[in-house]
């Protein structure tokens, strides 16, 4: 994709879905949860990792989001049946936590 603008790159992510697939519609989707995991790392951990003051993302928020992208990708609906229900997974919390901003 021309105008990806994530701190990951979408070959990186599709490396880690194991999606060898060149669909521009797939690669569309995987934009999209990029993007709500990168908003949900910067919301969780009070930092800005894209746009102006944008903080580098390390490798703990990188693992913490590709393990948020596989989430979303492979539950792509609000309720799965026959799953137990869980909020954010705990790996990902775990990681943000390490370098979490937290406010006074």
């Amino acid at each position: 994709m021309a105008d990806w603008t994530e701190p990951i790159l979408l070959a990186d992510i599709k490396n880690h879905l194991r999606v060898s697939s060149s669909d521009t519609s797939e690669d569309a989707l995987l934009a999209i949860y990029a993007t709500a995991a990168r908003e949900f790392a910067e919301g969780y951990q009070n930092r800005v990792f894209v746009g102006e003051e944008a903080k580098t993302m390390n490798g703990i928020e990188k693992a913490a989001c590709l393990l948020l992208i596989g989430h979303f990708y492979e539950n792509r609906q609000a309720v799965v049946l026959g799953v137990t229900a869980a909020e954010v997974p705990f790996a990902v919390k775990a990681l943000l936590d390490i370098r979490r901003n937290v406010p006074i």
